[in-house]
């Protein structure tokens, strides 16, 4: 599922900062803090909403994450689990992925799923017709012109290492 999503949780800026002066001096590691109530924490998608429901303390934490990812983007990329218990391996309970590009990844799959929905006939799975659409986008992709991406747009530790070059 991909969207938009606004977070209106009142203190993340204060505490995206906190997280992010510590971080860059070192002292993260030295403020103990109790582990979060995990218990009942779930992300679900009901109809088109995803629903997000845990502990405050646990919630929080997952918006700070989410906020840091600008901060450690990878080639435009970013993500972070929305991780369950410790003591239960392997489970997540969600991931928040960001891309520079998302707008131009929507608009490439949509004319390749019209492409592919255009030939005769047309597979009437979702699961056959994923794979094709996906097949397809580098096709598309190579009749666009790459996209210009000025420093400003870029994470900061990207136009960072962007203006080092």
């Amino acid at each position: 599922m991909t969207g938009t999503v606004r977070w209106h949780t009142w203190g993340l800026d204060l505490a995206a900062h906190e997280w992010r002066t510590r971080s860059a001096d070192g002292t993260w590691w030295g403020r103990w803090h109790p582990e979060h109530d995990v218990r009942r924490a779930e992300v679900a998608q009901l109809g088109g909403l995803v629903s997000v429901q845990a502990a405050p303390s646990l919630l929080s934490s997952w918006a700070v994450s989410v906020v840091a990812m600008a901060d450690h983007a990878y080639e435009g990329m970013s993500y972070t689990s929305l991780g369950g218990p410790k003591w239960e391996l392997c489970r997540e309970d969600g991931e928040v992925q960001t891309f520079v590009d998302h707008r131009r990844r929507v608009s490439v799959a949509q004319v390749s799923r019209s492409e592919v929905l255009a030939t005769a006939p047309p597979p009437t799975e979702p699961a056959d017709l994923r794979p094709l659409i996906w097949a397809r986008n580098d096709a598309v992709r190579s009749r666009r012109p790459e996209p210009r991406r000025s420093v400003a747009s870029m994470p900061s530790n990207v136009a960072q290492s962007t203006q080092a070059v």
